[in-house]
């Protein structure tokens, strides 16, 4: 039987409607999905359904999040809806129970979004605003997770008879369902001021391998793979680069007798330079992490050559495509790396 999961989107922005525009869907394929887009009329109510009249209402309370916040700190969700776009997602079930389960609501989900975001982003190219942004998932990588940062609503029914079929469980099995959406906001933990005043007081500017694994994570969370593979192995050359400074060394090619350019780029900064200089290898203390770095700069050369995050197994030869949370793992491993790195002491200090 034929269902469809209707997706009210709500915008932080205004779709660029012209006279035009109606009630009459566009409609995109997928292979397993048929989806129907339309911007709302303007004649229509931002909030049509009694779903979505619970969204308006909604809020989230911040100030429960963190002892750090004082007072009644709050997000109104009316607040961040300027506009809306349907998405009707179609799919044929088997039975009705289906509904219910996560992987058809994961997979409505995803041919909703993507649908939507070829929408936006054709209005963004033919009207030249930057303005008109995708709908934005999130990851998290304390959780492993994702997130859809718009507010939203879902609605399922059959489509032979409109009537709403039950898809929520945990909701007494309602067809309907309101998100406030990923407020995306940061809870720092805890620092010293005396640990402020003293890193400002060492540089003007934080550490760029720091910065750069920062930015890694914050352009992970985005779902940018590529760009937080990039910076983290960045982030780990530079801090080889500030290591061999601090041991008067300029050009890795000056210790080509014992780090061959026929190495890898881990095996050469992690393993034959340190081991010259410290008498510390990275390969050596932390295989997990040396590891993950030379996978880390496989990766990133397959990008800057080809654009796709994948590098060769080792061990098989098979090409392995690096996914959000595989590039988590080597982003973490990066971060320790660089640590290692940047703790290895200068000649002096030497015992």
């Amino acid at each position: 039987m034929e269902v469809v999961a209707r997706h009210q989107f709500y915008l932080p922005y205004l779709l660029p409607r012209a006279p035009d525009w109606s009630d009459k869907p566009i409609s995109i394929r997928f292979d397993d999905a048929t989806v129907h887009i339309r911007g709302k009329t303007i004649d229509e109510p931002l909030f049509p359904l009694e779903i979505d009249k619970t969204l308006f209402e909604m809020r989230v309370d911040i100030a429960k999040a963190s002892p750090l916040l004082a007072g009644t700190a709050f997000i109104s969700v009316r607040e961040r809806c300027f506009d809306r776009l349907q998405v009707d997602v179609f799919l044929e079930l088997d039975t009705l129970d289906q509904a219910l389960l996560e992987a058809t609501h994961d997979k409505a989900l995803y041919a909703a979004l993507d649908a939507a975001n070829i929408f936006l982003a054709h209005c963004r190219i033919l009207t030249k605003s930057v303005g008109i942004r995708p709908i934005e998932r999130q990851y998290k990588p304390a959780d492993g997770k994702f997130y859809v940062v718009c507010p939203r609503t879902v609605t399922w029914a059959r489509t032979d008879t409109s009537k709403g079929i039950p898809a929520y469980p945990e909701a007494n099995y309602a067809s309907a369902t309101a998100s406030s959406g990923s407020i995306p906001f940061v809870l720092p933990s805890s620092i010293p001021l005396v640990k402020v005043v003293e890193s400002i007081r060492s540089s003007e500017n934080p550490p760029l391998p720091y910065t750069l694994l920062a930015d890694a994570v914050w352009l992970l969370t985005t779902l940018a793979k590529r760009e937080a593979i990039l910076n983290a192995a960045t982030a780990c050359e530079i801090a080889s680069n500030q290591y061999m400074d601090s041991h008067y060394i300029t050009n890795p090619d000056d210790l080509a007798d014992i780090a061959p350019s026929n190495h890898t780029f881990a095996e050469r900064r992690y393993h034959d330079i340190p081991l010259h200089l410290s008498g510390q290898s990275l390969k050596v203390l932390h295989p997990e992490t040396f590891r993950g770095v030379e996978l880390l700069y496989k990766t990133r050369n397959s990008i800057a050559h080809k654009a796709v995050a994948c590098y060769k197994d080792p061990t098989t030869g098979t090409e392995v495509h690096v996914d959000i949370k595989s590039a988590a793992d080597l982003i973490k491993e990066a971060e320790h790396a660089v640590k290692w790195i940047l703790a290895l002491p200068p000649p002096n200090d030497r015992a």
